[in-house]
């Protein structure tokens, strides 16, 4: 008897640590995407103006997903080439909608 609570319960907590990581993924995926969306808001000219190259930075974020450097990748781009590009000629990000 005591054997089946075992199992009964440690199968519940495997499923619940499941769906605590489909959560926490899905989260990710949605702010990555998000955040791809917001380098994207500038356009090309923006980031020539500013030395930087927009393919790059796609392609970095799409890779440090993959690598789980997401957010290392995310945090270089917020805060040192994000104020590069508003300071940049045209800097005004595009409204996407």
């Amino acid at each position: 008897m005591l054997a089946q609570t075992y199992e009964t319960t440690s199968s519940g907590l495997g499923i619940g640590i499941l769906i605590v990581y489909a959560v926490v993924g899905l989260a990710i995926l949605g702010f990555q995407i998000w955040f791809i969306t917001k380098i994207m808001a500038f356009d090309e000219p923006t980031y020539t103006a500013a030395g930087q190259n927009r393919t790059l930075w796609i392609v970095l974020g799409v890779v440090g997903l993959c690598c789980s450097l997401w957010w290392v990748i995310d945090l270089i781009w917020w805060f040192a080439i994000k104020p590069k590009l508003e300071q940049a000629p045209g800097g005004m990000p595009q409204a996407y909608g």
